[in-house]
Formats: structure tokens, C-alpha cells, sequence
């Protein structure tokens, strides 16, 4: 069963995508960072602008199940995350 939540990542400290309520853990998790301007930075607890994976305005990543956090730079920035395949 697939679930899908949409999170607000703020430009201070970051948010943990993988884990946000009503979001069922699942094997495989898509990104996409539905801003129109401001990308999003993807990495560990403490990503930052210089060291996570930047996810462009609108881009959208398919990643294996892991603990992922965002950190945006320009404004707080909306990413649409959707789990799916059997639970983890």
C-alpha cells in the first residue's frame, strides 16, 4: 500500500522526510520538491547547502528506504514524498 504526505522543509535545521506522520515506511521512497524556484537539499541529520544532493525546483528522486532529511535555502520548500513496495 502506498502512502504519500507532502513536508515543509525550512531553511533553519533539517526535516526528516521518511519518517513524517501518516507516512507508512515502505521500501522505496520518490522526492520531489514541488517548489517553483528553490531547490532542496537531501542528506543525512545534519545536511547543509554545501553537503546534501540538491533536488532542483521541481526534479524528483526514487531512493531506497534509508533516513533522509531536507534542508532548503531559499524560503521554506514544500516535497511531495510517496513510499512504496512491500513494508519495511
Amino acid at each position: 500500500m502506498a502512502s504519500s504526505v507532502v513536508v515543509a522543509v525550512p531553511t533553519t535545521g533539517a526535516v526528516q522526510l521518511d519518517n513524517a506522520p501518516g507516512l507508512v515506511q515502505q521500501q522505496t521512497v520518490i522526492l520531489r520538491n514541488t517548489d517553483g524556484t528553490n531547490p532542496v537539499y537531501i542528506g543525512g541529520p545534519g545536511v547543509t547547502s554545501g553537503s546534501g544532493f540538491p533536488l532542483a525546483a521541481g526534479q524528483q528522486i526514487t531512493l531506497g528506504r534509508e533516513p533522509l532529511y531536507a534542508r532548503a535555502t531559499g524560503g521554506s520548500v514544500n516535497v511531495a514524498v510517496i513510499s512504496l513496495g512491500a513494508p519495511a
